[in-house]
């Protein structure tokens, strides 16, 4: 697959939502936890894959972060919707209860 317009909007896009846009310039070694966490999720994102596997995405957030990476992935706009599944979580339980798709999670 050739890089096109169509994968620079998505890449545009997937930042906007993750609000990384600001730190494009920026190299990943010199960003804090919360902010290299949020990028990975947009590079995730930004591939349009059917299926997200997430494994702790919340990790190094502040509370506000967490909350709004867990509406993204499971109560965003489309093609995001519904994608994403989780691993293992460090946050709050009731938190993931909130936005889970399945009844089936359990905190360890």
């Amino acid at each position: 697959h050739q890089w096109c317009q169509e994968d620079d909007a998505q890449v545009r896009l997937a930042m906007e939502r993750t609000h990384v846009a600001d730190l494009a310039t920026r190299r990943v070694g010199d960003l804090s936890g919360g902010q290299r966490q949020r990028v990975w999720i947009a590079m995730a994102l930004a591939q349009q894959t059917r299926v997200l596997l997430l494994d702790e995405p919340t990790t190094y957030l502040d509370l506000a972060h967490q909350v709004e990476v867990l509406e993204l992935c499971f109560l965003g706009s489309p093609p995001n919707r519904g994608r994403c599944r989780l691993g293992t979580i460090n946050a709050d339980e009731n938190r993931v209860h909130l936005f889970s798709n399945s009844s089936q999670l359990s905190a360890q």
